[in-house]
């Protein structure tokens, strides 16, 4: 058996003080090398949404792990992955949205650690 990895397109959705909702859509056909990101949402068919959730409980079982930020980001990465993977029932990669979601959490999250170090 052939496991061909799925294409997905992440969409940042509404954007929330303590989680944000993750359009995944993915394409009917194969994908052309250097297709503009405007033309893969024109082509994108809706699969599910995820919801990440980074609010104060989430984040501090993090710290409290004596997660770093680096490792923290790390694990939001692999959660999305797993979200995804789980609804779509397949391996995939992002042709984009991943850097946008997770610059998103880093935005979101940071002050946690940035006030951490100062205690």
């Amino acid at each position: 058996m052939i496991n061909i990895m799925k294409k997905i397109l992440l969409k940042p959705g509404p954007v929330l003080s303590n989680r944000m909702e993750i359009t995944v859509m993915d394409f009917p056909g194969d994908i052309a090398e250097g297709t503009s990101l405007e033309k893969l949402e024109d082509e994108a068919r809706k699969r599910c949404a995820i919801t990440v959730e980074y609010g104060r409980p989430d984040v501090m079982e993090l710290v409290n792990q004596g997660m770093d930020f680096d490792g923290a980001i790390d694990h939001y990465s692999k959660h999305i992955y797993s979200l995804v993977k789980f609804h779509i029932l397949s391996e995939w990669e992002a042709v984009g949205g991943l850097d946008e979601s997770l610059e998103i959490v880093r935005e979101k999250i940071k002050a946690y650690w940035d006030s951490s170090e100062q205690s």
